[in-house]
């Protein structure tokens, strides 16, 4: 089928670098599999042109494919598709530097991909993930502390201890919570500081439960 070779030769020149002729085999392909109403197919290819448009720098375009292909995996019960997305979701917000929404989409793709058994390589790219957000989240706190931005730092702390409850290690999540805790209130933030009492509140009781 046309649209198959299509979506391969596209790949093809998303490995080699060649973002731009990527982007016109899967945008072929996608009008093929939209005429065959074939939405699985749709879905898939919606997402390859999200990390396409990722890498060419055209951040908007990239949301919006990414934002078709969740809607009809989820219309789908595509479970593996959901995963990936929020993995590639992630790693589009640490290219932004944007600390928390980096863990949530990961903590979103663990919550599923770590369900899922499967020839899509879905234990792979959780990891990739995981350890992209480590050493940006690393950095992060780095750059915090050298420019005294101690709001930022409360965050980058709270980010950490998230990464660490969805990794299922309450201890080194509590220490984190509570680091950023001290720090809110050192610096009057009151409504991030209730907002973490209740994180600790939240995971103290699972634990003890």
């Amino acid at each position: 089928m046309k649209a198959n070779v299509n979506l391969s030769l596209g790949a093809i020149h998303q490995v080699r670098g060649q973002v731009a002729r990527a982007i016109k085999y899967y945008n072929a392909s996608l009008m093929i599999f939209k005429s065959t109403e074939d939405d699985r197919h749709v879905g898939h290819t919606y997402y390859h042109l999200g990390v396409s448009h990722r890498e060419y720098g055209a951040g908007a375009r990239s949301g919006m494919s990414y934002d078709k292909s969740l809607q009809l995996a989820r219309k789908n019960r595509d479970m593996g598709m959901i995963g990936l997305i929020y993995v590639s979701r992630a790693e589009t917000q640490i290219l932004l530097s944007d600390a928390s929404m980096a863990v949530m989409y990961t903590c979103r793709a663990m919550r599923i991909l770590v369900r899922i058994d499967g020839p899509l390589g879905q234990a792979g790219s959780l990891r990739r993930a995981w350890d992209r957000a480590k050493d940006f989240l690393t950095e992060s706190l780095k750059l915090q502390q050298k420019y005294k931005a101690r709001l930022g730092e409360a965050e980058t702390l709270e980010a950490w201890g998230r990464l660490y409850e969805q990794m299922k290690d309450p201890i080194d999540a509590m220490k984190y919570y509570e680091r950023a805790m001290t720090m809110y209130q050192e610096i009057g933030a009151e409504k991030d500081e209730q907002d973490i009492r209740d994180l600790i509140s939240n995971l103290y009781t699972r634990v003890m439960a």
